[in-house]
């Protein structure tokens, strides 16, 4: 059964499509990852107005009645619609997909979800047992990845942690793509106002720390990725707006700290936290993110049969 908003997962992998639908099998997975402490459905929301319909009142009336009563306690009547973008714009979009998100406890305001960027030689959590392809003829489908902010972090310790562990070997070839949305590779300014509110009301700070501008460990997580991934195919995408956060802006991520050297590199017209949003179709940041994901469903076979066949795991 397809995930739904009321059924959505706070942990793990949030699959947007019926696994029992007509048609072939999948030939490809594309899994968004999400940023930090983010909401695992509303993080891929943004409101769109609604388009205008000239209905009767019965009309109207009638679809009220029938509208899900769960439903209509959160439409504020404000004329808007909610576009989840991976259900409701890549599911139409790519029938051959499976769409998925996936979700992990990152709240920094969260005392229980205290975590630590470290080195692959330490045993960390990460999405691997959820994204596994665990049928012996999805071993080779091709795999999407797109991380929002953090997010992209966790796909790239991810992909580390997978070349130093065999059982992984499957999963790490078949990524025929990866699209980053503001990852701060490098840190970012951000995480220093973070962490001092963290302390003010006694929190844990030390997943903010790790994401400070010029940390250490993230140095190092993204000096491993380079050396096992430079030639794999990635595109990174920054924001060209300074979000508000009222008497304070600030731009989140920079460019040069959301980018990967020799990678493809293109701006969306947004502030950070609308990285991971889209309004639907004509939405001009889903036009420029469109063709790279695309280009990777298009290509991703022929790119994954042969990534297998070099590595002689056919």
């Amino acid at each position: 059964m397809a995930c739904t908003k009321e059924t959505v997962k706070s942990s793990g992998l949030n699959i947007w499509c019926s696994e029992t639908r007509p048609g072939p099998a999948p030939e490809v997975d594309i899994v968004a990852v999400q940023g930090l402490g983010a909401h695992p459905f509303y993080t891929w929301v943004k409101k769109a107005p609604a388009p205008r319909v000239v209905a009767s009142k019965r009309l109207r009336s009638k679809a009220l009645f029938w509208k899900d009563k769960k439903t209509q306690g959160n439409d504020k009547n404000d004329g808007s619609t909610e576009v989840m973008w991976p259900r409701d714009l890549l599911l139409p979009l790519f029938k051959n997909a499976r769409i998925a998100t996936y979700s992990y406890e990152s709240d920094w305001r969260d005392k229980k979800a205290a975590c630590e960027f470290k080195p692959p030689d330490n045993r960390c959590d990460w999405p691997s047992p959820s994204l596994k392809q665990a049928q012996q003829q999805e071993r080779q489908r091709p795999l999407i990845l797109i991380g929002h902010s953090l997010g992209g972090l966790v796909i790239q310790q991810a992909l580390v942690i997978a070349v130093h562990q065999r059982g992984f070997t499957d999963i790490r070839l078949s990524v025929a793509g990866i699209i980053f949305l503001g990852a701060p590779f490098q840190g970012s300014d951000a995480a220093v106002y973070g962490k001092w509110l963290a302390q003010l009301a006694r929190l844990d700070s030390t997943l903010l720390e790790s994401l400070e501008k010029d940390s250490p460990s993230l140095h190092a997580l993204s000096s491993d990725f380079w050396h096992s991934y430079s030639d794999w195919d990635i595109v990174c995408f920054y924001e060209n707006r300074d979000a508000d956060y009222g008497p304070w802006k600030a731009r989140f991520v920079s460019a040069q700290s959301a980018s990967l050297l020799g990678k493809r590199m293109m701006f969306l017209n947004t502030d950070h936290s609308g990285l991971n949003k889209f309004s639907g179709m004509d939405d001009e940041n889903f036009a420029l993110l469109l063709p790279e994901i695309r280009r990777m469903v298009e290509g991703g076979n022929s790119v994954v049969i042969d990534r297998h066949r070099r590595q002689g795991t056919e």
